[in-house]
């Protein structure tokens, strides 16, 4: 009967090994969780080129080249407004 209580002995030791790894193994994947999210870095945005001119009629964009008195799209004549400047955010 001696090597009955030893085998349960030896099997109650080996349950509460196995229970404390896997507490630590659970500890581990909430830790690598936290790291993976502090981790996530956002893709720093390309910065846009300077804005090209838009027809007030129909808000395309003017095209490159020779600029004509009418919009090459929609016909809008430029003379009927003075051109528009955006103003940079403060």
């Amino acid at each position: 009967m001696a090597s009955r209580r030893s085998n349960d002995d030896a099997q109650r030791e080996i349950r509460v090994r196995v229970a404390e790894l896997e507490a630590r193994v659970r500890r581990l994947e909430q830790q690598l969780k936290k790291v993976a999210l502090a981790a996530k870095v956002k893709p720093t945005p390309v910065p846009k080129g300077p804005q090209r001119p838009r027809c007030p009629g129909c808000f395309a964009e003017v095209p490159k080249g020779r600029r004509d008195r009418t919009c090459v799209y929609c016909g809008f004549s430029f003379d009927a407004v003075a051109p528009f400047r955006p103003r940079r955010a403060r």
